[in-house]
């Protein structure tokens, strides 16, 4: 017989910190009956054998699911099932209307393949809201690809910047075309990748004198920048402007010796994903994806 309880003092969840990840067992030590970390327990013979955690985020009544896991040979018996619904309806008591769960995937071989997680997100009614594919490299690797050897991209009224001098002016004329024209999809507008941009090698492409492209990426470890956004004017985007871009911030991040590049890709974005595959895969040293999936209470 399962049971099923909310754990809310660090006595009981010293028992269940093995069933989540390394990095959130800290976490489980601060909970508390109002707290924002939420922890539901599955026991079978008082002996922990699952665990949901998650986290009610401070600025809006949404709360972010950091792991759940039941124990191999408790699965399929209903206890994960039972633990998201339990969760479900304490968030729903503590005002919460919203849930999301990012979960990371490292073999996307077989596309429409359902992963045992997925399937009991759909079984409880969670919608698939995105993906991010997600190709890792090492500049060793990088340079070996045939893109790099490109030369003369750029024709002469076209010139690479670094983001951080893009000016005041500069910046209105795109959010105002944007509102007028629409003519960036928003998963590549700009603006929305600066709180954490890495000057290093985040690029802007002017031509004539109008920002008509960008390479925004990021700092995510010491020895790793992620390429998360890379645009350029549709018009612009068959003459190779987008690899002219995308050449200049790997030789900056060369120069700077730090070695491994992440890129970040949605999976809308066909012609990034095209160019992936028909020019880094063979340097790639990872591949994988990362879900968004969501459930309203409201």
């Amino acid at each position: 017989m399962y049971e099923l309880t909310r754990i809310d003092k660090f006595g009981q969840a010293f028992f269940y910190q093995p069933l989540t990840f390394p990095l959130f067992r800290t976490k489980m030590r601060t909970l508390t009956p109002e707290g924002s970390m939420v922890a539901i327990g599955a026991s079978y013979l008082n002996k922990p054998v699952g665990l949901v955690l998650a986290e009610i985020l401070p600025d809006y009544n949404c709360t972010k699911i950091l792991s759940i896991f039941v124990l191999p040979s408790h699965r399929r018996q209903g206890v994960g099932t039972a633990l998201l619904s339990f969760l479900e309806r304490e968030l729903v008591v503590r005002g919460c209307t919203k849930a999301e769960l990012f979960c990371e995937l490292y073999d996307f071989k077989i596309q429409s393949k359902i992963f045992p997680l997925e399937a009991l997100l759909q079984k409880c009614n969670w919608r698939l809201s995105n993906i991010e594919l997600v190709y890792r490299s090492d500049l060793v690797k990088i340079f070996q690809a045939s893109f790099m050897k490109k030369t003369k991209l750029l024709p002469s009224d076209m010139q690479i910047f670094s983001w951080e001098d893009i000016t005041y002016k500069e910046r209105l004329i795109i959010e105002q075309t944007q509102m007028d024209k629409s003519w960036i999809k928003e998963t590549l507008y700009p603006f929305k990748y600066e709180e954490n941009f890495e000057p290093l090698n985040s690029l802007g492409l002017r031509y004539r004198g109008e920002v008509v492209g960008w390479m925004l990426t990021e700092r995510v470890a010491v020895d790793s920048i992620l390429y998360n956004c890379m645009f350029v004017r549709k018009d612009l985007q068959k003459m190779g402007r987008a690899i002219a871009l995308l050449i200049e911030a790997i030789k900056r991040q060369n120069k700077a010796n730090i070695p491994n590049c992440i890129w970040e890709v949605n999976h809308k974005n066909t012609l990034m994903i095209r160019f992936i595959d028909r020019y880094m895969l063979p340097c790639l040293t990872s591949r994988g994806e990362i879900r968004l999936f969501e459930k309203s209470f409201c």
